[in-house]
């Protein structure tokens, strides 16, 4: 599959981000998302990503690895992020429009990712994935050529984690070692 044609269902899970990262429950419950079919839409899109980053030899082994359990270690914040912002997690992510603002309020609202997701996040951050230009392509793939959501995302989850436990500085952007990639 061309990387145009990808399917870009994915986004909602680069976004927590890898990002859609991220969030947790505002006021939806777990079980609402189960009911709908989240997990599952989530869980193929994971393995959409997986298929695309496997194919490109420019993408760390070690940032495939992380960001797969990235994914799958922070699902139910995905799950509870996509449903809080309404996205539909089998949609065409090329239909779906999330207003940055829109993000900004949700993430200053929603609580804590779980301790495994960021130790998860933490080891993605720590692969210096977010500076690997490979890597931001894939994310700028799914994301209609703006990386801003996943800044979002990065700098939410160096700055909650703390609160569990896992302190990290977030690798993106001005932060990244010049001899990292």
């Amino acid at each position: 599959m061309s990387p145009q044609r990808r399917s870009r269902s994915a986004a909602p899970c680069l976004l927590a981000a890898l990002l859609l990262v991220s969030s947790a429950a505002l006021c939806c419950r777990a079980e609402d998302l189960l009911a709908s079919g989240a997990r599952r839409g989530l869980r193929q899109a994971a393995q959409r990503v997986a298929a695309a980053a496997a194919g490109s030899p420019a993408i760390p082994t070690a940032c495939i690895n992380t960001g797969l359990d990235l994914q799958s270690s922070c699902t139910a914040e995905l799950e509870i992020g996509s449903k809080a912002l309404g996205l539909d997690p089998t949609a065409d992510v090329s239909q779906i429009k999330v207003d940055i603002a829109t993000l900004r309020n949700y993430l200053s609202k929603a609580p804590p990712p779980s301790a495994g997701c960021c130790s998860a996040a933490k080891a993605f951050n720590d692969a210096y994935c977010s500076c690997s230009p490979a890597v931001l392509d894939l994310v700028k793939s799914f994301t209609n050529n703006n990386i801003d959501q996943y800044r979002e995302v990065a700098r939410y989850l160096a700055t909650r984690c703390k609160e569990v436990g896992t302190p990290f500085t977030a690798y993106i952007d001005n932060t990244c070692p010049k001899n990292k990639p």
